[in-house]
């Protein structure tokens, strides 16, 4: 199967640069991800990082990856 996207350049420009650095835009939320996922499982919790909130900022990515269908499974 072969898929092909065309875009009249230059009217069509930032839908051109959105399809072109998807994979840039999934990689830089899926590191943010998991620094946050690491920062639950490992940190020390002694008072300087508020736990729960970091769980739920990373529910809330979560949440917003799910509303659009958005994984980050292959």
């Amino acid at each position: 199967m072969t898929a092909r996207l065309e875009f009249d350049l230059p009217d069509e420009r930032y839908e051109f640069e959105c399809a072109v650095n998807a994979e840039k835009w999934r990689a830089v939320i899926w590191e943010l991800d998991e620094r946050l996922r690491v920062l639950i499982k490992y940190s020390e919790n002694n008072g300087t990082m508020d736990i729960p909130t970091v769980e739920r900022i990373r529910s809330e990515l979560n949440d917003l990856l799910a509303d659009q269908n958005l994984s980050f499974s292959d």
